[in-house]
């Protein structure tokens, strides 16, 4: 009843600058994102704030994380992440990146 999907936008070897300028490690240079119904919730990792999404009235142009009527649904969202993220643990393919030289990774606990 949602879809669930990652994005990593950080390099484990060279800090792209997107990481440096927010003052990310490769670990949270990465986001996540549930859709459920007519809402969108991005999680961006590191601190920084989500953003909440509703299709049905104006698509991706406004931001209604943070709105008071909105947080029973941010919290209905959340826990559906949460819940899908602790099914599906394995992270693997976490610290690793495809590149022209082949797949470079970074171990977790070097």
């Amino acid at each position: 009843n949602y879809t669930f999907s990652e994005l990593d936008f950080g390099d484990p070897i060279n800090p792209t600058f997107v990481q440096t300028e927010l003052g990310l490690s490769a670990a949270e240079a990465n986001l996540a994102i549930l859709r459920k119904g007519t809402h969108t919730l991005v999680h961006f990792n590191g601190g920084l704030p989500p953003i909440l999404f509703d299709h049905a009235t104006d698509g991706e142009a406004r931001d209604l994380f943070g709105q008071p009527q909105t947080a029973p649904l941010v919290l209905e969202l959340s826990q559906a992440m949460l819940n899908h993220r602790m099914s599906n643990p394995a992270s693997r393919f976490a610290y690793s990146m495809v590149t022209k030289e082949g797949l470079l990774t970074n171990p977790r606990h070097a």
